[in-house]
Parts: C-alpha cells; sequence; structure tokens
C-alpha cells in the first residue's frame, strides 16, 4: 500500500480525505499514509466506488468475500498471489464469477513493457522473453499470458522449473517466456529476442543530466517530478509522479527503485481506468490460472497454463498490447 498503492492514487489526483485504510487494529498510517483515515469493517461508510484488497496472502480470500458482501456495488480488486493454499481454491473459483472483480496484477501494464510487447506481436510464434527478476511467479504467469494472447492466439502452455529456471512455452510454436531468479537485485535485466531484434531494459533510472541512450535499451529519465521511458533516444512515454512521491526516488540509481517507479505508473493506468468507470485491468480468473500454475510448477516442476475463457470483461489487457504495436 505504500510503495505503490498510495502514489498511484495520489499520481491520479486522489487527496488522503478521498482514501479509507482498513485495518483491524486502527492504528495510524506512516510516511506517505500519514493522514489517510484508518477504520476498522465495523466503521466503514456505507458505500465505495473502489475496493483494493492488499492484505496478506493468507487473508486474500476471506478479505475478498468480505469486501464483495459489504459492497456489492463496487469496483474490486484482489491483489497477487489471489489465494494461499489449494483447499481455497474452490472459494476463490467462486469469487471469479463476480463481474465487478478484477486482479490488482500489474506488470502487463507497465510502461517499460510495449515495445517488448510489439516486438513479441511481430513473431508471435518464435520470440524469446527472458525475466531475471526477483518477485512472485505470479507476475511472470501475468506476462506470459499477456504476450501469449497478442493476435488472439489461445495455445496451452507448459511450464517446466529446473532450479531456478521457470520457462512457459506455448505449444504450436517456439515462442517461450524464461523466469531466472538473479542471486540479488543489482542482477535484475529484461531481455527479448525475437525477428533478428533485441529489446533490453536493465532498470536503469537516471536524471536528466545523467541520461545515456541505446537504440536497443529501455531506459527511465526522472526529471523533478516528469517520469519519462525511452527506447534509445525515443521518447516512448512521460507520467506525471507527486512531487512527494518522487523526492523519494531523487538520487537512487538502484534497479528496485526502478521497479518500484514502473509498479506505480502501471497502477496508475489501471486504477484510473477503474475510477473512469472503463476498466482495463487483468481479470481476476486469469490471476487465479496463474497462480495455479505458479503452485503446481512449484510442487511437481511442471504445470499446464490453460487459457482462461473470455467472458464480459474478464479479458486479458489487450489494449496496451494493441497499443505497443502502433
Amino acid at each position: 500500500m505504500r510503495d505503490h498503492i498510495a502514489p498511484a492514487l495520489f499520481g491520479l489526483g486522489l487527496t488522503r480525505s478521498d482514501i479509507t485504510i482498513v485495518r483491524r487494529r486502527a492504528a495510524a498510517g506512516e510516511g506517505l499514509l500519514e493522514g489517510i483515515p484508518v477504520r476498522d469493517w465495523h466503521a466503514l461508510a456505507p458505500q465505495y466506488g473502489l475496493v483494493l484488497n492488499c492484505v496478506c496472502q493468507h487473508n486474500l480470500v476471506e478479505t475478498q468475500t468480505r469486501a464483495l458482501r459489504l459492497f456489492p456495488g463496487a469496483m474490486h480488486f484482489c491483489d497477487t498471489p489471489i489465494f494461499f493454499k489449494f483447499i481455497q481454491l474452490p472459494a476463490t473459483l467462486g469469487l471469479a464469477r463476480s463481474s465487478n472483480l478484477y486482479s490488482l496484477e500489474d506488470w502487463p501494464f507497465m510502461p517499460n513493457l510495449p515495445p517488448i510487447f510489439g516486438l513479441c506481436r511481430k513473431a508471435a510464434d518464435d520470440y524469446h522473453l527472458r525475466f531475471e527478476h526477483i518477485g512472485i511467479p505470479t507476475h511472470f504467469f501475468s506476462v506470459a499470458r499477456s504476450v501469449a494472447a497478442i493476435g488472439r492466439r489461445r495455445r496451452i502452455r507448459l511450464v517446466i522449473r529446473r532450479r531456478n529456471i521457470t520457462t512457459d512455452l506455448a505449444l504450436g510454436g517456439q515462442a517461450r517466456c524464461v523466469l531466472v531468479k538473479p542471486e540479488e537485485d543489482m542482477c535484475a535485466k529484461i531481455s527479448c529476442w525475437a525477428n533478428g531484434q533485441l529489446i533490453e531494459d536493465f532498470y536503469e533510472l537516471r536524471s536528466a543530466t545523467e541520461a545515456v541512450f541505446h537504440p536497443e535499451v529501455v531506459s527511465r529519465v526522472l526529471d523533478g517530478v516528469r517520469l519519462r521511458y525511452f527506447l534509445g533516444a525515443h521518447c516512448l512515454r512521460e507520467v506525471l509522479i507527486p512531487a512527494e512521491v518522487a523526492a523519494r526516488f531523487h538520487g537512487r540509481t538502484d534497479r528496485r527503485a526502478a521497479h518500484d517507479l514502473d509498479k506505480i505508473a502501471g497502477l496508475m493506468d489501471v486504477l484510473g481506468s477503474a475510477l473512469a468507470g472503463q476498466p482495463a485491468a487483468y481479470a481476476y480468473s486469469d490471476s487465479v490460472h496463474d497462480a495455479v500454475a505458479a503452485r503446481l510448477e512449484a510442487r511437481a516442476r511442471f504445470a499446464w497454463a490453460f487459457p482462461a475463457p473470455y467472458r464480459g470483461d474478464h479479458r486479458p489487457p489487450m489494449s496496451y498490447l494493441q497499443h505497443a504495436s502502433e
């Protein structure tokens, strides 16, 4: 909440009085959360437009069930990994039938990925997308699922893990996504090879005076409150970050800082679309499938990743994927 969601909400123009934090123990927030009203479940207003479930993974299913019951007219978002134990899967599948419930998965919407998605679109049956990244596997599977959905290709995927390497292979072609867990944050990077072209992202965050551009590298420049994304010297996008949030990143060059800014910008897109009444979000049902695949490959070292059916607004985030190819 403090590192990503609150900054994203502030970036959308919300004030602290527009937000309510729900906790069992109504302790005051600290840092960026200071000044946001804190309530327990019994002291909430009768109606909210947007409800975000960001509790620990042990309580995600229980909290989501309660939130949907208390606020049936709200738009709901549930954090990943969606559920904690397989015994919760039946309840999770029941929640997936809710038309107003979405996943809070932000990886497919992060501003550093559209040029990579665009490259995968050009060679949808033969690309090699490699993540050397920390984080839970469901994040990786959300990107693998989104890339596999490019061009409406809805193939079954085979997931295989060997030691610290997880491979998501789309059957019927040479397309694959690979996850390698690095030994430390400073080794994190993303690379994609397709159609004889290479694009890499080393999670570089620089100031305007330190910017260095390479035609095959995605980079970030933080200039005051302006966060700009580049592929080579071409500016892909500019995001305005609230001053109090941007101040926390000035002078930082570590890759964790770059990733945190990516998540904030991605959540601004997801939550902004929801506040506008037209959610462009990752489907809750898809996150359920990703969580199942992650648990199966962790236990059995392989799993089948089936495409989730399209149903109403529950679609892969195709809007971003299509935009990346334009």
